[in-house]
């Protein structure tokens, strides 16, 4: 194995090599060397620019902070310049930089001497100077010209120019580089120049294009302070939007402060945007833990924890009020009632009106129940029976009212209700008893006659509701009561209160129809005066006009009265013409009125070629045609009529109505001859027959027959019944 232990190095560098590079080195740093002028000049340069950056950032360009190695990077020209700046005031300084037409570049030392220039109101005001700065500003960076425009708003606003600093601010929050505080000063600049509308819209604008970027404490104060001014500018949907942008960020399941709570609050009720904020309370009394509270476990809390309920209470009481102003009435009475557990006596009675509108009130009845009585709100008794009877729960409402009846005897409503309870428990004599006494203490109470009579009429004490409805006025009825009038006053015979009733349900038919009058004129014959009935059927022939039917039974009422002309004044028109019932009765009423040949006229000569008439008609008929002089026609429509048993009777009549007295007797002798169809009466006609044609002796004996008649059980009938004429009524 070999030996390597005597072996010498290798050499890395030649002896040779290491004097050349040596020599080479002290060549170069003796040529590099400046000598000993150069050596003095540069440091007689190095003096002067610490000494002018001395002066740069002394009261000069405060400010500034130039450092010296930034002036070795200056040209000649530039060290000229600055030389030349450096001689001139302040105010010409800035001419030279912003006026001259050949200005120096903008830079740091420029910006400098500008800042310098500008900071006192004494050399150039704040509003000269922005002309100057303004014009130039594309020469300045975004943070040099902020520089400037903060320093001269702030000189505005000492020399109390605060327009002009707004214009200034609100121009350098346009830049990318204003953070919060130009925002700030910018809003506070155009609230003190009495422009807060303008600056409250500008900030919110601003922080539309900010908010990402700003810390959330700044964002908080740069909110409340525009809120707060656009209240102030009179534009309180601004104020509340900006609320609403902080509520939206309030993360889900955490509360909002109760400091913008309150803000929101009043910012929504000046705007007149509570609806909007409706939701944002529901969340916030939701939230609490009271809410999850009954009724009865927050009233019985609420003598021992009072002060610890006065906030939920707060909160629950704005909630209440906006649901109310925003006809939210259900939202609204649930938390009046909670309220109201709390002892809030306003919203007690607030729960009251809504329950009266709303309808139901379960919740209110048991809150009463919870409560008690309330010496001061005895009414709610009232209320609370009011509720429990309308909830089913008679047995409770029942001693409630009369408790209070008790208390208050002439409480009109209580009585009416009781009454109403005790017919739904079944007790009618008590409900009977209840009405009574309502209606003796207030006789003119309509519903409570009407309920009084319907609880008469199920009792069947008929007599005591026509008195009832007797004493209601026309417009007080209704359907139902002209109903139920009319049906007892003619079960119980009592034409007066009929035809009443008759009338004002005619009245009321809308529109007017025919069957009513005709009732009314039917019942108005077993009256005992009928001047009252035709006024009222006169009345409804002036709404129906063209109602034959109305006529006729007009004309009948007037014929009662033995008034013949006025009876035919009312058939005298076309739609008579029509009517095979007028006809009649015109044909009847002939031969009584003064001018028969008018009739005739009214009805035309071929009548009998118009109508089919019936045997009594048509001799009728052949009566007025003879009255008028037409013998041979009217002995035509004698002729067309056969003697029957069941006519001759008629013959006998028409004879006797033309003075053919004779006649009239042979007719009637044969007719009772027959003994078909034969009645009292018509021997007492023949009788009067024999009177006139002086035949003592047979009258008395048909008179006698008649009396026979009568006595032995026949038939006894009126003319009226048999005949379409009275017997005798048209003597010559």
């Amino acid at each position: 194995m070999p030996c390597y232990v005597d072996d010498t190095p290798p050499q890395v560098l030649p002896v040779r090599a290491l004097l050349v590079t040596l020599l080479a080195c002290l060549g170069a740093s003796y040529w590099l060397v400046p000598s000993s002028s150069e050596m003095v000049e540069r440091l007689m340069l190095d003096q002067q620019y610490e000494n002018l950056a001395v002066i740069l950032n002394s009261e000069i360009g405060k400010g500034s902070n130039i450092d010296s190695s930034l002036l070795h990077s200056l040209t000649p020209d530039q060290i000229a310049t600055l030389s030349q700046l450096l001689r001139l005031t302040p105010r010409e300084q800035l001419g030279m930089i912003f006026v001259s037409s050949r200005p120096p570049v903008y830079d740091q030392i420029i910006h400098g001497l500008v800042l310098a220039g500008v900071r006192y109101v004494d050399v150039i005001k704040p509003g000269e100077a922005w002309q100057l700065v303004t014009y130039h500003s594309e020469r300045m960076s975004g943070r040099q010209f902020l520089e400037v425009a903060t320093l001269l708003s702030r000189n505005a606003l000492a020399l109390q120019q605060p327009e002009l600093a707004a214009v200034i601010l609100d121009r350098a929050a346009r830049l990318p580089e204003a953070g919060a505080q130009t925002a700030t000063d910018m809003a506070q600049a155009y609230r003190w120049s009495s422009q807060a509308k303008t600056g409250a819209i500008r900030l919110h604008e601003w922080l539309k294009g900010h908010a990402a970027s700003l810390a959330k404490e700044d964002l908080t104060k740069l909110r409340t302070l525009d809120s707060t001014i656009a209240l102030e500018g009179g534009v309180p949907g601004l104020a509340f939007e900006i609320c609403q942008d902080e509520l939206k960020e309030v993360p889900h399941g955490q509360n909002p402060s109760a400091e913008l709570m309150s803000r929101a609050s009043s910012c929504a009720t000046k705007a007149g945007k509570t609806r909007e904020f409706l939701p944002w309370l529901q969340r916030k009394v939701a939230s609490m833990p009271e809410s999850a509270l009954s009724i009865k476990e927050l009233h019985r809390k609420s003598p021992q924890e009072k002060m610890a309920l006065a906030e939920y209470q707060k909160w629950m009481a704005q909630l209440a009020l906006f649901a109310d102003w925003n006809s939210d009435f259900e939202l609204s009475f649930n938390q009046h009632c909670r309220l109201a557990a709390l002892d809030n006596m306003e919203s007690l009675d607030r729960c009251v009106a809504l329950w009266d509108y709303l309808g139901g009130g379960q919740e209110l009845a048991d809150l009463l129940v919870e409560l008690g009585p309330q010496p001061q709100r005895p009414q709610l008794q009232f209320v609370q029976a009011d509720l429990l009877a309308s909830l089913g729960r008679d047995t409770e409402a029942r001693p409630l009212y009369e408790q209070w009846l008790a208390l208050h005897p002439n409480d009109r409503e209580a009585h009416f209700d009781l009454a109403s309870l005790l017919e739904d428990m079944g007790d009618e004599d008590a409900s009977m008893a209840s009405l009574k006494e309502l209606v003796a203490r207030h006789p003119n109470d309509v519903p409570a006659i009407k309920k009084l009579a319907e609880n008469c009429i199920r009792a069947q004490k008929f007599d005591e509701a026509l008195a009832l409805y007797s004493r209601l006025r026309e417009e007080d009825h209704d359907h139902y009561t002209l109903e139920n009038y009319a049906l007892i006053a003619e079960s119980e015979d009592h034409p007066v209160d009929l035809f009443r009733a008759q009338t004002l349900a005619a009245k009321a038919t809308h529109p007017p129809a025919v069957e009513p009058y005709l009732d009314m004129a039917e019942t108005a014959t077993y009256l005992p005066n009928s001047e009252n009935a035709i006024k009222e059927i006169e009345q409804g022939l002036a709404r129906l006009p063209d109602s034959a039917a109305i006529r006729v039974a007009l004309a009948d009422l007037w014929l009662k009265d033995d008034q013949q002309q006025n009876a035919w004044a009312v058939l005298k028109h076309d739609s008579v013409k029509h009517s095979f019932e007028g006809i009649s009765r015109i044909l009847d009423l002939a031969p009584d009125l003064p001018d028969q040949r008018e009739v005739l006229a009214f009805l035309g000569t071929d009548l009998d070629k118009r109508f089919d008439l019936p045997p009594s008609q048509r001799l009728d008929f052949a009566v007025l045609t003879a009255l008028c002089g037409d013998t041979e026609r009217s002995e035509n429509l004698f002729a067309s009529v056969p003697i029957t048993p069941s006519t001759g009777r008629l013959h006998a009549m028409a004879r006797f109505t033309l003075g053919g007295y004779e006649e009239a007797a042979g007719l009637m002798e044969r007719h009772i001859s027959l003994k078909q169809h034969v009645s009292s009466d018509d021997h007492v006609f023949l009788g009067d027959v024999y009177e006139l044609l002086g035949r003592e002796e047979d009258a008395r004996n048909a008179y006698s027959a008649s009396i026979d008649l009568i006595a032995g059980g026949g038939p006894i009938k009126t003319a009226q019944q048999t005949s379409s004429h009275p017997p005798l009524a048209h003597q010559p």
